[in-house]
């Protein structure tokens, strides 16, 4: 009986005990459980957030690519893509994936047609931009219309026969882009003076083509065209597929009546425009002055008949009298191509306008020189470098000087990071244009954006090689509070152009101590600098005189001679056996070789020490190798 007492008494105490180590589980798991659930929630939050920032991110993604791919460039839209896709990882703060790529490997060689190529043609399309109408309400002595549109386009004939083809439509979607470029906001009008209209219409009509109003925009880069037959001719000195537009703006008028009746006469400009592949200043001078003749003609014709009938021949209703001439003309010439060197464009005009116009103003044409013919004979390859070259270049050696130009070019040199800035797109289109492909024979292997107009976006975001246009001065692009910047400036260098001063200011920031080379080639091309060369007017020359495309010329060919003699023959060696393994180089054969020569040749310690730094290790020169000992 004790033992039993005993025995339960042992088995309560035990049981106590076990209850009071179940209370301590219960009480561990509950704050566990606590914890946990603070965890969960934790979980939760940065699921929640995570969301939100993803969300944010996908959002961003899609404006940054919806940005870039309205800028001019010459990336295909792939390259956009990847180039976009980096922007926004680095942004975020997520790894950062290396940028594809580029292909290099058909670069420096020729590149093969197409199975069911043909000729590329010598334009895409012409357009006549204005004003249709203007807000008479406005009796102010200047208005800014916001209606300035395309009055007139003609396509090439190819793509009026194939309305469907798929270049075409690709052509159709950059259209808004290049009508933006040509007017980006808007043009003035002003009013005329009553008592005056008589001289200032006849004035307009006399005009001719000013050097200043002549000029070439660069629009983008694009592979909407297959690899055509004259691919060879267009490689030469578009390799990179640029899309660019010759315009010319003239003065014209429109007459409007206003809600009393009265007659209003305006003072407008009007720019036409050629979209070509073929930058080539001469054929595109020519053929607006051939298609300004034709409508200026016709002008003088119903004027002649009755001077009443002013209001025929106003900037609107002279482009609708004359389109159906036009639309002839244009798809005459848009038939012609430059297929190889040497050959002949040749148009008669003639035969066009019988049977469009009256009899009488037809044999008034045909007895002046001006519509009897076209011809244009395509040079050499050097000179038509020259012709493609000689715009971007004349405008160049107004706004640099020659230390200006050198900090830039060795900067290409580097491959380095050089953001352009000015107000003015036609300056700023044409300076990138410009060292984007002066290193010739050598190219420039990585982005370029000719045109960037948007002020919300990130510039300076890109670890590798760029030249960047950007459409505003670097007052804004440094301290406006829109722009996304980056703090390491010390890689960047900005080259500012004050359209107005026609001055250029280069900004480094702590940059590592600058080695002073190319001295004697600094000598060589001093005499081709004119700093703050003017036209009449205080205002930029677009467009070269004889005695400037002397200089110009000889610039190109002396800047050609250095590369070729500087960057070519002192440092690349003749191939030697086993510089080649299979399709690869030999790199350590090759770079020895390469030193043992520079050291020979090389007598300035200062341009040994660039060439060993910068040119053998940039892309281009080792491409450009590849090119040279492997064909």
């Amino acid at each position: 009986m004790d033992l039993s007492v005993e025995k339960l008494k042992e088995e309560n105490r035990i049981l106590k005990q076990y209850v009071i180590e179940l209370n301590e589980d219960i009480a561990e798991y509950k704050k566990t459980n606590n914890n946990l659930q603070m965890q969960l929630q934790e979980i939760q939050d940065s699921k929640n957030k995570y969301q939100d920032l993803n969300q944010q991110q996908q959002k961003a993604l899609e404006q940054y690519k919806q940005l870039l791919k309205r800028v001019s460039s010459q990336m295909s839209s792939q390259s956009v893509l990847h180039l976009t896709q980096s922007i926004i990882q680095k942004t975020f703060g997520q790894s950062i994936s290396q940028i594809v790529a580029l292909n290099y490997s058909q670069v420096y060689t020729d590149q093969s047609e197409s199975q069911s190529a043909f000729n590329q043609e010598i334009f895409e399309a012409f357009y006549i931009f204005g004003i249709d109408k203007i807000d008479s309400t406005n009796q102010s002595q200047y208005v800014v219309p916001s209606n300035y549109k395309i009055l007139y386009q003609q396509y090439k004939q190819r793509y009026i026969d194939q309305p469907n083809n798929e270049e075409f439509q690709n052509f159709k979607g950059i259209e808004k882009d290049i009508e933006q470029f040509i007017h980006p906001s808007g043009v003035e009008a002003q009013r005329m003076c009553d008592e005056n209209i008589d001289f200032e219409i006849k004035k307009i009509l006399a005009q001719r083509i000013k050097f200043e109003n002549f000029y070439l925009i660069n629009l983008k880069g694009d592979d909407l065209m297959k690899n055509p037959l004259n691919i060879k001719i267009l490689q030469s000195f578009n390799h990179e597929r640029q899309l660019y537009g010759y315009c010319t703006a003239i003065d014209d008028f429109l007459r409007q009546t206003d809600k009393n009746g009265q007659v209003i006469y305006w003072k407008v400009k009007k720019v036409l425009c050629f979209i070509t592949y073929f930058p080539i200043q001469s054929v595109f001078y020519e053929l607006f002055e051939q298609i300004l003749f034709i409508i200026k003609q016709w002008r003088y014709y119903v004027m002649k008949k009755d001077e009443d009938l002013i209001n025929q021949i106003d900037g609107v209703k002279i482009v609708n009298d004359t389109a159906q001439l036009l639309n002839k003309i244009i798809q005459k010439l848009s038939k012609q191509s430059i297929k190889k060197y040497g050959d002949d464009i040749d148009v008669n005009f003639s035969s066009i306008v019988e049977g469009l116009l009256p009899t009488d103003f037809i044999q008034e044409l045909q007895a002046t020189f001006k519509l009897s013919k076209f011809r244009y004979k395509v040079p050499d390859q050097k000179s038509l470098y020259f012709e493609i070259k000689k715009l971007e270049t004349h405008i160049v050696l107004q706004l640099f000087k020659l230390e200006q130009f050198f900090m830039v070019f060795e900067e290409i040199l580097k491959e380095g990071r050089i953001v352009f800035c000015c107000q003015n797109q036609h300056l700023l289109t044409a300076v990138v244009s410009f060292f984007y492909t002066i290193l010739k024979p050598f190219k420039w292997l990585h982005q370029v954006i000719y045109n960037l107009k948007i002020e919300s976006v990130i510039v300076e975001q890109f670890d590798v090689p760029i030249l960047i246009g950007v459409n505003m001065p670097y007052s804004n692009l440094r301290f406006n509070q829109k722009v996304i910047m980056i703090n390491k400036q010390s890689s960047v260098l900005y080259v500012d152009i004050n359209d107005n001063l026609q001055l250029v200011n280069i900004i480094e920031y702590k940059r590592k101590v600058k080695h002073q080379c190319w001295d004697s080639q600094k000598k060589q091309l001093a005499k081709y600098f004119i700093e703050n060369q003017k036209s009449i007017g205080g205002q930029i020359a677009f467009t070269p005189n004889q005695q400037d495309e002397e200089r110009i010329k000889g610039f190109l060919e002396e800047l050609e001679i250095f590369i070729r003699d500087y960057l070519i023959q002192k440092i690349i060696p003749n191939k030697e056996e086993g510089f080649v393994l299979g399709n690869s180089l030999n790199k350590g054969m090759v770079k020895n070789a390469i030193k043992i020569k520079i050291e020979k040749e090389i007598t300035n310690k200062n341009d040994l020490e660039f060439i060993r730094s910068y040119i053998l290790e940039a892309d281009y020169f080792q491409e450009y190798l590849k090119h040279i000992y492997i064909k």
